[in-house]
């Protein structure tokens, strides 16, 4: 159904985001429910979230035409110590969202700390490559990895693409930016012009894509700083990488895993014959 506007939600506004209402059962046991009424005030908002684990509001950023995007993050960091010296600054941010819909992911058993962490990390990821503008981020997660098993690093990857898949198809109902939304540095920018490509792109033509998004550099090693980024940075947090590399005709290349490296390199090559 489309979000309209209700008690909690009274805006007269088009946001063009399919929002569909649904309980969702994941793997693990917890269930992911999607809204489309949505509290209108930061304290309303955050009485929702602390009702769950994980959550996310979404919607359009800024403006009823801006990008579609949103926040998502952990219950656990709205209550508690930390909660005093980023409540502000999450206030803030969520001003910045006009809501169309919300989820809450709730489980009878709260996960171990540093799972959830690593959970909404790469929940995180896998939303903002759609592209969907999300306006938090993931530094937490190469730290958070460190201390989990294999098997919770794999299982905790799968219930992240879980509740990713989820949020992409019931709350933003599939809608996506029509170009590249802004990340919040350099390295997430280039990870998702790559995203965005149809087939490998060289150092350079990352470059390109990200100049064209409006990201400069002034250093003269802008070139080296993307190749580590992409080729080194991005192995950091344990799990499948969100860009694959290699060496190909004398230049380092990346690709999406939603494509094979044959298929890349083709593309590749057509494109610099």
């Amino acid at each position: 159904m489309t979000a309209v506007p209700s008690a909690s939600q009274p805006y007269d506004l088009q946001l063009g985001i399919n929002v569909t209402p649904t309980v969702v059962s994941l793997s693990d046991g917890a269930e992911l429910t999607i809204s489309a009424d949505v509290p209108l005030t930061a304290t309303g908002r955050r009485e929702a979230a602390l009702s769950g684990l994980l959550y996310c509001f979404a919607g359009r950023v800024d403006r009823p035409d801006g990008f579609v995007g949103g926040y998502l993050g952990q219950s656990g960091d709205l209550d508690g110590p930390r909660a005093a010296a980023s409540l502000t600054r999450w206030v803030i941010t969520q001003r910045r969202i006009i809501p169309a819909g919300m989820a809450i992911l709730r489980r009878d058993q709260p996960y171990r700390d540093d799972y959830r962490v690593f959970v909404e990390a790469r929940a995180i990821m896998a939303v903002s490559a759609s592209p969907v503008w999300l306006l938090n981020t993931h530094t937490a997660a190469g730290k958070a990895s460190i201390r989990l098993s294999r098997a919770e690093v794999f299982d905790g990857e799968a219930l992240a693409t879980e509740i990713a898949d989820t949020i992409r198809t019931h709350l933003f109902g599939g809608l996506v930016n029509p170009h590249l939304s802004p990340a919040s540095n350099t390295r997430e920018a280039a990870v998702r012009a790559v995203l965005w490509a149809t087939r490998a792109l060289d150092t350079f033509e990352v470059m390109r894509a990200l100049r064209a998004g409006g990201l400069s550099s002034k250093g003269v090693s802008w070139d080296f700083s993307i190749r580590r980024d992409l080729a080194l940075r991005e192995l950091e947090t344990r799990g499948t990488p969100r860009v694959f590399s290699c060496a190909h005709r004398n230049r380092r290349v990346f690709w999406s895993p939603t494509l094979t490296k044959a298929q890349a390199l083709r593309g590749y090559d057509l494109a610099h014959p």
